[in-house]
């Protein structure tokens, strides 16, 4: 499509470089990239009820629009000089401030993104949305108790309750951020009653991080497989990964509940119940599995390594030579004379070596036991080791 079509589309010549703040020096491959990772990030805030998915849909048809334009560097390049052209400024009571802003955020250019929220609020300061966003990119550079105000005068001015899903959201993630953890919890629930459903995931995901804070790995858990129901909406950002983690975390919780080994092990068979009758997708599903197995051998190696293996007692176990001597002595004379007295005299002495030949026997036979149990001690050790390193390593990566 040429530029004049577009123009005609568009119903106004569009500067795609400042209205998706691009740089215009990119070629047209990077110009395509960032702006699939637009539309990406743009298609979630399209399926949201009502006026805001109307923006969001406006922006995908600009960002189509803007994809067309920036088809080969020849299209690009017969853009640009018109671009140039034309000149001039644009007025600013005419951008959408807030779109501004969002688009900034998604591409975590924080500080145009904040700048573009401050003319969002002068310009429209009666828009919950202008403070929405504000909030959102306050989180991103970690200024939680103002992210919390700005939240709140979303809240206040949301009187007609038509952003309640993006109000909401906001809260309970600033919220969580402040450590007012049940109020997060309520704020993401009632997020979630207006959810659209490729926003639920990232819902879930936060309303899982807030149970597990508050130690109910339970509700933490369920949160995480709700989020996991669909692969296809956990593909914005490392979405995917995050939900995972907090599904490991609560895992890891819910382990860490039981007193002993045993408990242990029983609660991490009931989890991974629930896990194997959820609706998490299948991929999901395994490596959650998989993390659980090795929760449970790492349980069952704990128990198994308490206590290291004891040695055997210490008993003179030495061969009775003198007992030995006394017994050929008296067989001797046995011999020479047979009787009851003499066959008592030999039998003592005799049977006396026979035990403790016998002890002898017994005790090398726990020696290699043990042994044998020392090094299945230390082997069990070295899987513990090498299974806190594997545990550490999932949950790190997730």
């Amino acid at each position: 499509m040429s530029v004049t079509t577009q123009a005609h589309d568009s119903r106004a010549f569009k500067d795609f470089y400042s209205e998706l703040s691009i740089d215009r020096e990119l070629p047209v491959s990077e110009l395509q990239e960032k702006i699939q990772q637009l539309r990406l990030e743009w298609r979630r805030r399209a399926a949201i009820v009502g006026k805001r998915g109307e923006e969001g849909r406006q922006m995908l048809q600009l960002l189509d629009w803007a994809s067309e334009t920036f088809a080969d560097e020849d299209s690009k390049e017969r853009y640009d000089r018109e671009l140039r052209a034309r000149g001039g400024t644009e007025d600013e009571a005419t951008i959408n401030w807030v779109n501004r802003a969002w688009t900034y955020y998604f591409r975590k250019d924080f500080g145009p993104a904040s700048v573009a929220a401050r003319k969002a609020r002068q310009h429209n300061s009666d828009d919950p949305t202008a403070y929405v966003v504000s909030a959102w990119i306050e989180l991103a550079e970690h200024e939680y108790r103002r992210a919390e105000e700005y939240a709140s005068e979303a809240y206040v001015l949301d009187e007609l309750h038509e952003d309640t899903f993006d109000v909401h959201q906001v809260r309970g993630s600033t919220f969580y951020c402040v450590e007012k953890y049940d109020r997060a919890v309520e704020a993401l629930q009632r997020a979630l009653t207006r959810a659209p459903e490729d926003m639920k995931p990232e819902t879930y995901w936060r309303l899982s991080a807030a149970w597990h804070a508050l130690e109910n790995y339970d509700e933490g858990l369920s949160a995480s497989l709700l989020a996991l129901k669909k692969e296809e909406y956990l593909i914005v950002g490392d979405l995917q990964e995050k939900v995972l983690r907090a599904a490991y975390n609560n895992i890891d919780g819910k382990r860490c509940t039981g007193k002993d080994y045993s408990q242990q092990k029983s609660a991490l068979a009931k989890v991974r119940s629930t896990v194997e009758k959820s609706d998490a997708f299948d991929g999901a599903k395994r490596a959650l599995l998989e993390f659980i197995e090795k929760m449970i051998e790492r349980a069952d190696l704990g128990e198994r390594t308490q206590e290291k293996p004891a040695p055997p007692d210490e008993e003179e176990v030495g061969f009775p030579l003198a007992a030995l001597g006394a017994s050929v002595l008296f067989l001797m004379v046995f011999l020479s004379v047979p009787h009851g007295i003499t066959f008592v005299l030999f039998a003592a002495p005799a049977a006396w070596v026979a035990f403790r030949v016998y002890l002898r026997r017994q005790y090398r036979e726990l020696e290699e036991e043990y042994g044998r149990e020392l090094k299945r001690h230390e082997s069990d050790l070295k899987r513990v080791q090498a299974l806190d390193e594997e545990i550490r390593e999932i949950k790190s990566k997730a």
